[in-house]
């Protein structure tokens, strides 16, 4: 079998794949309604691939972001939301499309190509 990697690097029977690792601090609760950077961050963490939460497993932020005694917060639910705030935020979105991709799906009748070109922005590609 011979190894013809596009976007990466094979060396002694391991792949080395570059990556991007972005920061994205600053989320604040209903972000997806705008507040504070919301829009400008959850449109920069919908073009990753994958995210990676980094939360404060000791406690010390509150649900206002504010450093607070250790214990008293709760990073369990600063984990969730998080992703609460990417689902409102994609919510939102196709919720506000909804006129514009029924148009397209009954003059085109296919969904997925409709779905696609509407969402590219948010990196949605039609999978082969």
């Amino acid at each position: 079998m011979n190894d013809n990697p596009n976007n990466s690097k094979c060396k002694d029977g391991w792949r080395y794949i570059p990556i991007e690792l972005i920061d994205l601090p600053g989320l604040i609760k209903d972000a997806w309604k705008g507040k504070g950077l919301g829009n400008q961050f959850l449109s920069i963490a919908s073009q990753s691939d994958a995210l990676l939460h980094i939360v404060d497993a000791s406690g010390s932020i509150d649900s206002s972001g504010r450093i607070t005694e250790t214990g008293t917060g709760d990073p369990v639910s600063d984990f969730a939301d998080i992703e609460e705030e990417l689902n409102m935020w994609y919510q939102k979105i196709f919720e506000g499309n909804r006129d514009k991709l029924q148009k397209m799906v009954y003059a085109d009748n296919d969904q997925t190509d409709a779905l696609t070109e509407l969402y590219q922005g948010l990196g949605v590609k039609k999978s082969i």
